[in-house]
């Protein structure tokens, strides 16, 4: 041993726990093998999982911003038809305030309104 090395003859593969060789401690061949598989499979398992949640933030971001999205049942975005019309839909069903003034708007402009169930 000399300058704080240890010699290691060129078929033995390991070196004294603690062993210092160009200031770096050793392990045991066994333990410092199994502890870099460990290393490789957490970054890898990482590296998937984050891979996974881009895939998944994509998708989701399409989702939200597609216009014609609906999760269930049928979406129609637009009918050709030869008139004019405009077909406006209330989920709440008619407001007590608003549903007035929008017909009186409507009469004011010379349009008509009719429910469909």
């Amino acid at each position: 041993m000399a300058d704080g090395y240890i010699e290691i003859p060129a078929d033995q593969s390991t070196v004294e726990e603690g062993a210092t060789r160009d200031g770096h401690a050793f392990l045991t061949g066994s333990r410092m093998w199994s502890m870099l598989e460990r290393r490789k499979r957490a970054i890898w398992r990482a590296a998937i999982a984050l891979a996974l949640a881009g895939v998944a933030a994509v998708g989701l971001r399409e989702i939200v911003l597609s216009s014609t999205f609906q999760l269930f049942g049928d979406y129609v975005a637009r009918v050709d038809t030869p008139e004019r019309v405009v077909a406006l839909t209330f989920d709440d069903g008619p407001s007590p305030y608003w549903t007035p003034k929008f017909l009186s708007a409507l009469d004011a402009r010379g349009r008509s309104a009719r429910r469909s169930s």
